[in-house]
């Protein structure tokens, strides 16, 4: 068999792999269980009282920064939104 007919099986057994595997793949797969009817829609906003509760540290500058446990929440005034800033 010729070096030309080798590398063309080669290429093609590449193309055919490539194709098959990228088959199966999707980006819009949602990989989230459904929820159960009785719970409460989780992206609904929630009372400012009950993220930023009596136990989070808080620290007022720039920005307002509550740390709840492990949580750390950004409080930014809509004075500052949509501005550039350079953070050093």
């Amino acid at each position: 068999m010729a070096v030309g007919a080798i590398a063309s099986r080669l290429w093609m057994t590449v193309v055919a792999l490539t194709a098959l595997g990228c088959a199966g793949t999707s980006a819009t797969q949602d990989v989230r269980p459904p929820a159960a009817e009785d719970d409460p829609d989780e992206d609904a906003p929630r009372a400012y009282a009950e993220v930023v509760t009596a136990e989070a540290a808080s620290d007022a500058g720039l920005f307002t920064v509550h740390r709840n446990g492990g949580d750390w929440l950004f409080e930014i005034p809509d004075s500052l939104l949509g501005r550039d800033m350079l953070l050093i």
